[in-house]
């Protein structure tokens, strides 16, 4: 009998032919036919539109009708192709963009012409995570070596003490995690932040009431911590056990935790924002060595320490005795093995995928090299910028996108100048911080010094640990010190196709990844650049200086708050008015969405496609069909079922169909275009849409 699997094998080798002829239509006939009626229709209900970016629900009988799903209707037939691409666990706009960006990086990597200590560093450092049969060889000897002494310790004093070590203070959770960033209400200068470890089902909230995620998650780390500990010679019944403690303890300290979704909200910053000296640190925390932590990664300075969640602190110094030494130890292992394993060996790399894949229902998949330069990229990021930049950056596009940003900003001093529902005394200086935005595009002018750095004849273990220590080397020289603004590639990686916004900086970075297409080539008509780059990018940014969480800094980035509280109370009752409507919006069944947890990034979007559109009323003959098209193909996204759901639930933006759909909703430009009336799906009575600025 011939199987589905085998008639998708055949599908994926004809879709392969089909495409590169560009005959979607044809295909799309073809897989109906095929496969039948049922094996094309949509799996999941939703409302007010289907959500397609879900790739079960993306059918070739899915409606193209503008006035009843936009987005669908101006990506359909580009979906339709990109759904049956193996190999993404979501694809969209950005993927496409990076991989122009990583192919590139890659040669480069293999280039041995090139120079410098950067190229050395990271071509060493890229062979290094290739030599298979060295990491083969060494297998699971070096996490056997560091993970030893915590099954070991008889302690919790002996336990205590190798964590302080500095292998086990590079690789091992300790519970808590001390960082150095510009500080709250004193932007110009580093402070140490000190905050929990992550948890092992990711937020609180699973502990609680365990969703469709979190079970996720827990099968995946269940499968994962089995298959180590069983590689380090450990009984299944033992690993269960650990796995059981484990988690009855983190249970525990979620109650002490805020829920992602807590944290996603925009007046979380004022809740994390607790500044302590090292003497209270010391009192708060008898028990648990915090003040021991910070000594010995040389972090103690007289300056502030900003902790986050001092009830957690607490709690943590309650329960760290004695009596939790077991439940201690297995969370330390865990973390260690899940985080660790799969750089150990081909074997192991390849099972956490497999796992990865069958526990989160995805079919992805990369080559050893592709592995390679994603690990590498984490660990030598800003080298691997560098390198790239010498290569491919344009002091040309460096002008162009500046001048872009200049011309956005100059109409968003429009926008604050005709606002007729704010105070003066907040317009004047929401001006004031507009015009005191820093714009830092696509690479920086200065870079962070590695001659420091070696990786000669290091192991994969050996390496990793000597870049921790080179970079926690430079964090140590950082507290109390004045922050330099110019060397951002550290904490901004521009290679990634993005772009943000800093409010502690009260800066944008463009970032040279995204300076791809779709988002960006130097012939773009002006209705593609202006969907593109004034709304979909520098506008949706700037956007943040003025929403929920960016109105809580002043204009040199402190956290202070420059608004009258008639002008908040406004404001609040208009984001309040967008998460009603978002509050009503069901994805697929079963799931709301939360407008709470991505109002920001929602406005954000209505906004920038304001500001694009205002930008568009000085143009003559301006061709709004194709600037909607072009906005809505940039939202673009084909997910994976589990992807979607984590986005749905962990993330601060909306999901892809609601960027455009929503966003497009609020202006009066969308409905005249497409001749949108009551009773179209597309349809928002004018007293329910959403206009900020």
């Amino acid at each position: 009998m011939v199987t589905f699997d085998i008639i998708r094998i055949i599908i994926t080798i004809i879709l392969t032919f089909c495409l590169t002829l560009d005959y979607p239509l044809a295909f799309n006939t073809l897989i109906k036919d095929t496969l039948g009626t049922e094996a094309t229709e949509g799996l999941s209900a939703g409302s007010p539109w289907l959500d397609t970016d879900l790739t079960e629900n993306l059918t070739v009988n899915s409606p193209e009708d503008p006035r009843e799903d936009f987005h669908l209707y101006a990506g359909r037939e580009l979906a339709l192709k990109k759904k049956y691409v193996e190999g993404y666990s979501v694809w969209n706009n950005y993927a496409d963009a990076s991989n122009t960006i990583d192919e590139r990086a890659m040669k480069l990597l293999e280039d041995d012409s090139l120079e410098g200590k950067e190229a050395e560093l990271v071509q060493d450092m890229y062979d290094i995570l290739l030599d298979w049969e060295d990491r083969d060889e060494v297998g699971f000897k070096d996490l056997k070596k560091l993970t030893d002494p915590v099954l070991e310790a008889k302690s919790l004093a002996a336990l205590t003490d190798y964590l302080m070590t500095e292998d086990a203070l590079i690789f091992l959770v300790n519970f808590i995690s001390l960082s150095v960033d510009s500080a709250y209400t004193d932007s110009t200068h580093y402070a140490v932040f000190v905050d929990p470890e992550a948890l092992l089902l990711e937020d609180s909230a699973e502990y609680k009431k365990r969703t469709e995620y979190g079970d996720m998650t827990a099968s995946y780390n269940e499968k994962m911590f089995l298959y180590y500990a069983k590689r380090l010679g450990m009984d299944k019944k033992t690993a269960k056990k650990m796995l059981d403690e484990a988690y009855s303890l983190e249970e525990k300290l979620a109650d002490h935790l805020p829920s992602n979704e807590v944290m996603l909200r925009d007046d979380y910053v004022e809740r994390a924002n607790n500044p302590m000296t090292f003497g209270e640190l010391e009192g708060l925390t008898g028990n648990f060595p915090l003040a021991d932590l910070i000594e010995v990664q040389h972090l103690k300075y007289d300056g502030v320490y900003l902790v986050s969640e001092p009830d957690y602190l607490k709690y943590l110094n309650e329960i760290y005795i004695e009596d939790n030494l077991e439940a201690i130890r297995s969370i330390v292992y865990i973390h260690a093995l899940l985080d660790l394993g799969k750089y150990t060996d081909r074997e192991a790399s390849d099972f956490e995928l497999d796992t990865n894949n069958e526990c989160y229902e995805t079919s992805y998949w990369y080559t050893e090299e592709e592995k390679a330069y994603d690990d590498l990229s984490d660990m030598l990021s800003e080298p691997l910028q560098r390198v790239y930049v010498q290569k491919y950056g344009s002091a040309e596009d460096k002008k162009k996108m500046e001048e872009l940003c200049e011309g956005v900003i100059d109409t968003y001093r429009e926008m604050l100048s005709d606002n007729s529902w704010a105070s003066r005394d907040s317009i004047d200086y929401a001006i004031k911080k507009l015009d005191a935005i820093g714009i830092y595009a696509l690479y920086p002018e200065s870079w962070t010094d590695y001659s420091g750095l070696s990786l000669d004849g290091c192991t994969l273990y050996e390496a990793m640990r000597d870049i921790s220590i080179f970079k926690a080397g430079i964090d140590e020289e950082k507290p109390g010190r004045e922050v330099d603004r110019e060397r951002w590639a550290a904490e901004q990686n521009t290679l990634e196709c993005n772009a943000s916004y800093s409010p502690q900086n009260n800066c944008i970075y463009i970032n040279l990844g995204m300076m791809q297409e779709p988002f960006y080539s130097r012939d773009m008509d002006t209705e593609e650049l202006y969907a593109s780059i004034a709304g979909f990018w520098v506008g949706h940014e700037i956007s943040h200086s003025f929403d929920s969480n960016g109105t809580r800094y002043d204009a040199e980035g402190n956290l202070k708050n420059w608004w009258k509280e008639e002008d908040r109370k406004i404001f609040d009752s208009k984001v309040d008015k967008l998460d009603a409507y978002l509050d009503t919006i069901v994805p697929f069944e079963g799931y709301h969405v939360t407008g709470k947890s991505i109002d920001t990034e929602m406005l954000a979007d209505i906004t920038g496609l304001q500001c694009a559109l205002k930008m568009a009323e000085k143009e003559k003959n301006f061709d709004y069909d194709a600037f909607f098209r072009k906005y809505a193909s940039l939202n673009l996204e084909i997910s994976y079922y589990s992807q979607e759901l984590a986005t749905l639930q962990q993330d601060s933006h909306p999901l892809g169909y609601l960027r455009t759909n929503v966003s497009v909703q609020q202006f009066d430009e969308f409905y005249e275009t497409y001749d949108v009336k009551e009773g179209d799906n597309m349809y928002l009575a004018p007293e329910n849409r959403v206009s900020v600025w």
